[in-house]
């Protein structure tokens, strides 16, 4: 069963809660292809102001880092990139089709975004792509509420995983978001491990540019308490069906 997007908001808005639509995404695209307005990089280290899906720079930060300090590109290896198959493309603007790259190494791979606000709901998105359909990987996205684990399976050459479920052309990409509440540093990470005889491949990464879910209710109130309790619910019950 998946706990879909419209639930999650209308159950916090119930509690007073001020749910936040049409955010724009700020994404990363890792390897030689881009996807339009998001950041483009191959390299470790600190990007800051990242650009959203609207082509506008934001305050959000990201760091990269590997266990091993080393990574490979996917198209160096190959020699071009991989074109993503459409079938598994969910509907996005701007398109995702751009992910046709990755970067990829053994042990683990993280993606730290900073800068966000403490205790705000973000949606978060971790894209997985291989050139072929080796073994799954795992993906751990860090929460305040509690983090969330899943695995990334690969159904083939070039099939788009996102968030642990293969992606659909028939489908909105917010249908496939993960939330996640920024710590009081106001950070959230996104780590992807390879498993035991095989790479962590990452395709990208993305989050919302702005909370998702501003929580507005007075602290004494009977308000804040439902509150509390519905904001931890989905995270504790969330049993979203995964690659499918």
């Amino acid at each position: 069963m998946t706990m879909r997007p419209i639930v999650f908001l209308s159950l916090l808005a119930l509690a007073g809660a001020a749910a936040r639509a049409d955010i724009a995404l700020a994404g990363v695209d890792f390897g030689a292809s881009d996807v339009t307005h998001w950041t483009n990089t191959s390299s470790l280290g600190t990007i800051d102001n990242l650009i959203d899906d609207a082509g506008n720079p934001t305050a959000l930060s990201v760091t990269l880092t590997q266990t091993n300090n080393t990574l490979r590109i996917l198209s160096v290896d190959l020699g071009s990139p991989i074109a993503v198959n459409a079938g598994t493309l969910p509907i996005s603007t701007p398109s995702l089709s751009g992910l046709q790259d990755n970067l990829f190494w053994l042990n683990s791979f993280t993606a730290a975004f900073s800068n966000l606000v403490p205790g705000g709901t973000y949606a978060v998105y971790a894209f997985g792509l291989r050139a072929d359909g080796a073994p799954d990987q795992t993906v751990t996205i860090t929460s305040a509420a509690g983090n969330i684990v899943f695995a990334q399976d690969f159904g083939g050459s070039g099939y788009l995983n996102v968030n642990g479920a293969l992606g659909s052309s028939s489908e909105p990409l917010s249908d496939y978001a993960d939330y996640a509440v920024a710590d009081s540093n106001g950070d959230i990470s996104i780590t992807f491990t390879g498993s035991s005889s095989d790479f962590f491949t990452a395709g990208g990464v993305a989050i919302s540019s702005d909370p998702e879910i501003t929580a507005t209710p007075e602290p004494a109130s009977a308000t804040y308490i439902i509150l509390t309790v519905l904001a931890a619910a989905p995270f504790a019950l969330r049993k979203r069906t995964r690659s499918e």
